[in-house]
């Protein structure tokens, strides 16, 4: 696979500054292993799992509230007796990221599921991906239910929001990056890929798949091979695809 010249980009960190919500037991856990200093307040179901965290939250003087299953329902279905309102999100440093020898960057373009989000998100964790950007408008943001789903990942991989994504991925190619989007009906097939030291992996919406202006930014489209021609692979499942043979590449280098 043939190299580009390195040109430093623009800093870009989008990440949403507001206050978050992070709800069940692991997730919970991760936040007060990565960063217990930001938790502003904790909602906990008396009875729960959730009191578990009581001796160490008040140790960091956090406003505890006892609440019941309906207020906590407000956050997620799925909560596990905890909620922890947080202050601060992992943020990327890309002039750090385009300096790598080896870099993976996933990007989302339109995914609106939330379990879907959480399950990229621990992937790309796990994976070893610098960052998963999605963009601002028509899909889903860090919400508690997609941190529950995630399962503590929201605390080690910055998802940030971007509102051009064109631009974003110009910015990745002028920096070394190969861009590579995943498409269904491509014949280029991913087990006969040389994937580059950096890649930039793109994703498109559940329904729709990539946008023409974002396709159009990338150097190839790729399929993941199959048996059945009538069905695609869930998102999520795509990625974990793409990011794990990726992986597989990386490690033979």
């Amino acid at each position: 696979m043939k190299s580009r010249i390195r040109k430093q980009g623009k800093s870009r960190n989008k990440n949403n500054k507001q206050n978050r919500w992070v709800v069940g037991l692991h997730s919970s856990q991760q936040v007060v292993e990565v960063r217990p200093q930001s938790i502003v307040k904790a909602l906990i179901k008396k009875g729960s799992e959730g009191e578990e965290f009581v001796p160490f939250l008040k140790e960091y003087q956090v406003d505890i509230r006892w609440v019941n299953d309906q207020e906590l329902l407000k956050y997620a279905r799925s909560h596990q007796g905890i909620a922890l309102e947080v202050s601060e999100s992992p943020e990327v440093d890309w002039d750090s990221v385009y300096e790598k020898e080896k870099s993976i960057v996933l990007i989302l373009d339109g995914i609106v599921d939330p379990h879907n989000l959480g399950a990229i998100m621990r992937t790309a964790w796990l994976m070893g991906c610098d960052a998963v950007v999605t963009t601002q408008h028509r899909s889903v943001g860090l919400t508690p239910s997609v941190t529950k789903v995630a399962s503590g990942a929201a605390e080690h991989i910055p998802l940030v929001i971007e509102s051009q994504l064109p631009q974003l991925l110009k910015d990745l190619k002028e920096n070394g990056y190969w861009v590579l989007g995943l498409a269904h009906s491509e014949k280029n097939n991913l087990w006969e890929q040389e994937l580059a030291n950096k890649v930039a992996w793109v994703i498109g919406s559940e329904d729709k798949g990539l946008r023409k202006t974002v396709s159009n930014e990338c150097d190839q489209l790729i399929r993941i091979p199959q048996q059945v021609s009538t069905a695609s692979y869930n998102a999520s499942v795509a990625t974990a695809i793409a990011l794990s043979e990726t992986q597989r590449q990386h490690s033979l280098l």
